[in-house]
């Protein structure tokens, strides 16, 4: 099981072991070659977006050993439009287990339950199979 957490400094790990991944290089908006302190960067928009209501991410924690899985994010909401993008990168060991599909599924009940959302959007490279199957 799984379990999603507000993403926080004590991510930031995380976020640098999956900015410089190249499957979430390559299937994901960020820079190639990433700066150095864009793991940072990522966590500051996903920091002010949570206040201003603009964006939220959430680390994938595994519930029982507390092991970080990847994040879950919201990149985009438009509240007065009731959208949201939602997105999932999952770290490289933790993948063909589950995990986006679990957490694409809280995520969802979140953005639908908590945000209001009405409309939820998700972009998947044509050539991510994997993301393709959840």
């Amino acid at each position: 099981m799984i379990r999603l957490e507000p993403v926080t400094v004590e991510h930031l790990p995380l976020l640098r072991s999956l900015v410089a991944d190249p499957a979430v290089q390559r299937f994901t908006r960020i820079p190639v070659p990433p700066p150095p302190d864009f793991p940072e960067q990522w966590l500051d928009a996903y920091l002010v977006g949570r206040e201003d209501g603009t964006r939220a991410g959430f680390a994938i924690v595994e519930d029982e050993t507390g092991e970080q899985l990847g994040m879950a994010v919201a990149p985009t909401i438009e509240p007065e439009a009731a959208t949201a993008e939602l997105g999932y990168v999952v770290a490289a060991a933790a993948r063909g287990r589950g995990v986006a599909t679990a957490a694409l599924r809280l995520l969802t009940d979140w953005a639908l339950e908590d945000l209001g959302a009405e409309r939820l959007e998700l972009r998947i490279s044509v050539d991510n199979v994997a993301s393709k199957r959840v």
